[in-house]
């Protein structure tokens, strides 16, 4: 669609997609209300989102204004203190947008950590391939879309199998080895250079995309299979922010890593055109030698986001190898609440009798 009818054709084939659902949802799902009315959480769902922005906006423009700069700490510092308001009003309320009580369960907790985790490499990793497929090896738009096709297809079908292995073995173990997996593949993924057979990146992508739908369904099994069943929805909807927060700090962050090491790759020599070269596009005009150097500046600055990511991975891998544990149904928030501080002071046999 993008070399022939235009890029703004990505976005205009969900429309279709998002009516036939709209039109599906009306036949099929049925109206569901809780049983008792609340107020709405209108301070928390403002402070949380004004909070997410403010971080959110401060990475993003982190390049472009310095992290040296009094703006982007005062953005970030501002929207740090409005999610630590967020905190203390959820945990005042009667009603909260989002108990913190959820996050005394450890299962949950790394849960999230995981999920965000997980779309931080993928989202990262993914907007980084593609611009150095692009424009660094020269691929044609479809190539380098065919080249990534492995990130995409094999998640589907590692879903499903995601699901098989969290009933028959478990959360923990189902989540420490994805993540295990997301983390090898990305460090599998720094020796790839201009002139790499496709091989060397493609058995990567696929120990990458198994690993990242195992992670989503481990990951939503944490959070949503052990959360009170009357707080499914708020349960679905952390999951969801985790994702959505990942994957724009994945972007920007591992974004700003390869801007940052290509430049220190460059040197501090007038390189004509350096910015560019930073932001994944080698200008027009540049003699060989030239090229090369932007070509292994670019390429190792890659590297060392690959790094990032696939170290985040294994952190969090290993936290859910020691603080998770195997829901087994819903419960209510007292039984939750009670199970979590019977897990962090009990003994591995009161473990196990649980």
């Amino acid at each position: 669609m993008v070399g022939t009818v235009g890029w703004e054709w990505v976005f205009y084939i969900n429309a279709p997609i998002a009516v036939i659902g709209l039109i599906l949802g009306g036949l099929v799902l049925k109206e569901s209300a809780a049983t008792t009315k609340a107020r709405f959480d209108i301070t928390g769902v403002v402070l949380l989102a004004l909070g997410l922005f403010a971080v959110v906006l401060a990475v993003v423009q982190s390049e472009a204004w310095g992290w040296t700069s009094p703006l982007t700490h005062g953005v970030l510092a501002g929207g740090l203190l409005l999610l630590v308001a967020f905190v203390l009003v959820e945990n005042r309320v009667a009603a909260p947008l989002l108990p913190m009580a959820l996050f005394r369960n450890p299962t949950i907790t790394v849960g999230a950590l995981a999920v965000a985790a997980n779309f931080f490499a993928l989202f990262g990793v993914i907007f980084l391939l593609a611009l150095f497929l692009l424009n660094f090896r020269g691929e044609a738009g479809i190539a380098a879309g065919l080249m990534l096709l492995p990130l995409s297809g094999v998640s589907i079908i590692a879903s499903p199998i995601g699901a098989a292995m969290v009933g028959k073995l478990g959360t923990r173990f189902t989540m420490s080895l994805s993540l295990v997996l997301v983390g090898g593949a990305l460090f599998g993924l720094t020796t790839i250079g201009i002139h790499s057979p496709y091989i060397a990146m493609a058995v990567p992508f696929v120990v990458l995309a198994l690993g990242v739908g195992l992670v989503m369904t481990s990951g939503a099994e944490a959070i949503v299979g052990i959360a009170p069943v009357q707080l499914a929805g708020v349960a679905g909807g952390l999951q969801a922010t985790s994702l959505q927060l990942g994957g724009a700090l994945g972007t920007t962050v591992l974004a700003a890593i390869v801007s940052a090491g290509t430049m220190s790759g460059l040197g501090t020599t007038s390189f004509p055109g350096r910015e560019a070269v930073a932001q994944g596009i080698i200008p027009t005009g540049l003699d060989a030698t030239t090229t090369a150097l932007a070509q292994d500046a670019f390429t190792g600055a890659l590297s060392s986001a690959f790094i990032v990511a696939g170290c985040v991975a294994i952190v969090i891998a290993i936290a859910a190898a020691i603080f998770v544990r195997n829901p087994t149904a819903h419960h209510t928030v007292d039984e939750v609440l009670l199970e979590t501080e019977s897990g962090l002071s009990g003994s591995p046999a009161d473990e196990l009798a649980r």
